[in-house]
């Protein structure tokens, strides 16, 4: 993980620069930043408004094949649209997300398929609870970016903490709490073992994070609302 950060640094997001492609599908395509950030929301789920998690093998399918046309646009906009270091970093989410998806979207049933069209219908219920935490963590991966650069990490591995304490207060208080390490996936799935192999002490099982400074929200007027544009947008100021 500590090779994906040193990836992401520098990284920015190409807007408009289309690259030269020798296919008539690529040539036709057009980089919209816009467009972009909704496909990443709606490839994480929790992160989008309209698009729900699978409650049965019927909208399993329907999800399957729109997760297939999600990572397709995402790697045209990767690959004639960004620059070299952000095409590094999206590709390493997609390869861990299509890891995810594949062993959801087989033809046989397998234990995963199992347990997410059975946690979808909690997961659903309390969506709108759940974008909020999204939200909250968005904005302040805004923040950070306004953060002395020795604090940037310990407050980046905070927000993950900030992220699966949310997560889990929405799922107990709403009584789906057996429910919750799928729904961990979706955010964990994308940043590995982070965490474990990068935040040290900054963790779930220490205090670290409760004696970090307030991040600068108030009046911050991001660029962006998308979650991983301002994940990625940190590195660009270290």
């Amino acid at each position: 993980m500590i090779t994906l950060l040193m990836i992401i640094i520098n990284t920015g997001i190409g807007h408009g620069q289309q690259r030269s492609s020798t296919t008539s599908t690529t040539k036709n395509f057009k980089c919209n930043r816009t467009k972009f950030e909704d496909d990443f929301d709606r490839l994480m789920v929790v992160s989008h408004p309209k698009r729900t998690f699978p409650e049965n093998q019927d909208e399993l399918k329907k999800f399957c094949l729109e997760s297939k046309e999600i990572f397709f646009s995402l790697n045209q906009y990767k690959d004639q649209c960004s620059r070299e270091t952000l095409k590094n970093f999206v590709s390493i989410i997609l390869y861990s997300v299509r890891g995810s998806t594949k062993r959801v979207c087989t033809k046989r049933k397998s234990p995963q398929t199992v347990a997410l069209i059975d946690a979808s219908n909690c997961i659903n219920r309390n969506k709108r609870l759940i974008g909020r935490c999204m939200d909250r963590a968005s904005l302040n991966y805004a923040a950070i970016k306004f953060v002395d650069n020795v604090m940037k990490m310990p407050n980046l591995c905070c927000q993950f903490v900030e992220i699966i304490q949310c997560f889990t207060q929405v799922m107990t208080k709403n009584g789906c709490e057996d429910k919750l390490p799928v729904l961990l996936e979706t955010i964990t799935g994308v940043v590995g073992n982070f965490l474990d192999s990068t935040c040290g002490e900054y963790n779930l099982d220490t205090d670290k994070c409760e004696k970090l400074a307030p991040l600068p929200v108030k009046n911050l007027k991001p660029h962006s609302k998308n979650f991983v544009t301002n994940l990625v947008d940190i590195f660009k100021t270290v």
